[in-house]
């Protein structure tokens, strides 16, 4: 009875408009397609591929983990604190194949998070080179630049990934 409200409770706090979240989804993968085919810089493709390769390997093989603290923030009182006790839980009833519930937008949101975070960071070092004589500050700007960004384009996909952990009715994987 208690997992039921919990359960309730929880959807009802997640609802919120889909359409204003496709429709930045769709505006973070224009902006990525727009940075992917930009020119200034002589920034190479490879950092592009590089970051979002390694990031969407990276994160994918570790959403298990990310599955079993999704489900232990969003419901505390029912897996007692404990990590192998919430693992058991989670696997008697939902399955062992929940554990990789939004592994598809865990994998494409930091794909595409570290492409940009690696290509925007290449094509800002030469433009904050002509700002500062210090390559220290340069690189710092250029991180900060490509972080927020590549950031911006992170949080639709992770907002889908935890609402299909939080709420299995929500959508399949």
């Amino acid at each position: 009875m208690l997992h039921r409200r919990v359960k309730n409770a929880t959807r009802a706090r997640h609802r919120r408009d889909t359409n204003t979240k496709m429709r930045v989804a769709l505006l973070c993968c224009v902006a990525a397609t727009e940075a992917l085919t930009a020119n200034s810089g002589g920034a190479d493709w490879r950092y592009f591929a590089a970051g979002g390769v390694s990031a969407a390997i990276s994160h994918g093989y570790t959403t298990p983990l990310d599955v079993i603290k999704t489900r232990m923030q969003t419901n505390p009182e029912l897996y007692k604190g404990d990590v192998f006790f919430a693992l058991k839980e989670i696997i008697d009833e939902e399955g062992f194949d929940f554990l990789l519930q939004g592994l598809v937008p865990t994998c494409l949101g930091y794909g595409l998070e570290g492409a940009l975070k690696f290509g925007c960071y290449e094509l800002c070092k030469p433009m904050f080179g002509e700002l500062t004589p210090s390559p220290f500050a340069n690189a710092i700007l250029a991180s900060c630049v490509a972080g927020g960004v590549a950031a911006l384009v992170l949080c639709p996909p992770e907002d889908v990934r935890i609402r299909m952990v939080s709420d299995p009715d929500y959508a399949d994987n």
